[in-house]
């Protein structure tokens, strides 16, 4: 079995998208935010949360169902790099592209700071 250094590239899409997304959400918590601090340990509250439903779906079927609401269910760079296989099974059959779901949630968060903070209203600097 021969090990070819270039197909791990295509893995590195799903982990900048990862990435994206999950920094698409932050800065939307941080536009709505007004504490650093505040934002800083719900931005890590929503991810860790987000983690543990992955996992823990995987081990309890109860839980099953609320994986595809995770940002860490379409990371999937394992079956991109092993099977070249880009599309993640979100339930009965239908297929979506995982790296294409974490830039969409990426790039929804973007445009919902944005959004957020235009409309804010900031305080005046003391």
């Amino acid at each position: 079995m021969t090990v070819d250094p270039r197909v791990f590239g295509r893995g590195l899409w799903s982990s900048g998208a990862l990435l994206f997304a999950v920094s698409g959400y932050t800065m939307w918590l941080s536009a709505s935010g007004r504490f650093r601090w505040r934002v800083m340990g719900l931005a890590v509250f929503v991810t860790l949360l987000q983690f543990l439903v992955n996992v823990v779906g995987q081990l309890w079927d109860a839980v099953a169902p609320l994986r595809p609401l995770t940002v860490f269910y379409y990371y999937q760079p394992q079956q991109i790099i092993l099977r070249d296989a880009w599309m993640v099974d979100v339930g009965r059959g239908n297929l979506v592209n995982g790296v294409v779901v974490l830039a969409a949630v990426g790039a929804i968060g973007y445009a919902l700071a944005l959004w957020t903070f235009c409309r804010r209203d900031l305080p005046a600097p003391l």
